[in-house]
């Protein structure tokens, strides 16, 4: 990534995890990518770094390993912890995004707040996949986590921020996306 003139991030949790990187991201600070504004939110749990961005201006947040369609990320990873998890998503992203929000996983299909906040409320049919100890998403028995649920590219990692070198920024859009508008002829 930096031979393309791009740093790399990490939090300083999970800076030993890396074997290199350039700056230490913190939670709640911005990190501006082309013409975007990332918002930072620490959502610990998948790891004791994870990292969500949420996109200033817009009703969009990638949530990396953190929150995916029926629930949390796996945390049988090395410092990786359920309890925490739940406690990232309810109180970092439940309790503060609209449930317009978009949620962009890491991999897989793309949800809201809406459609993921009664899974992990007590009473609910889906609150039994979110019980202490569990180390899976919701129908994941995979050890590697949760399967890719479609064909999307990812966003990123969310312990790597990506800067763009000096000069417009690519376009990049899911290709699957119906949010980005087609491109002008010529462009």
């Amino acid at each position: 990534m930096r031979d393309a003139g791009y740093s790399v991030g990490v939090t300083a949790e999970d800076a030993a995890d890396l074997p290199a990187y350039d700056e230490v991201i913190e939670h709640d600070t911005v990190i501006e990518v082309g013409r975007l504004r990332l918002r930072t939110i620490h959502t610990p749990g998948h790891t004791p770094g994870s990292m969500c961005f949420r996109v200033e201006g817009k009703p969009l947040l990638f949530s990396g390993d953190t929150l995916f369609p029926g629930g949390p990320g796996a945390t049988k990873f090395p410092g990786g912890d359920f309890a925490t998890i739940i406690e990232s998503i309810e109180r970092r992203l439940f309790a503060s995004l609209d449930a317009d929000t978009i949620v962009m996983p890491g991999h897989g299909t793309d949800t809201t707040i809406a459609a993921e906040r009664p899974g992990l409320d007590n009473g609910s049919p889906a609150a039994g996949n979110h019980r202490a100890g569990d180390a899976t998403a919701p129908g994941d028995p995979s050890p590697q986590g949760p399967p890719p649920r479609g064909p999307r590219p990812a966003p990123g990692r969310p312990r790597r921020v990506a800067r763009p070198p000096a000069g417009p920024a690519p376009r990049r859009c899911p290709a699957a996306s119906a949010r980005c508008p087609p491109v002008p002829p010529g462009r």
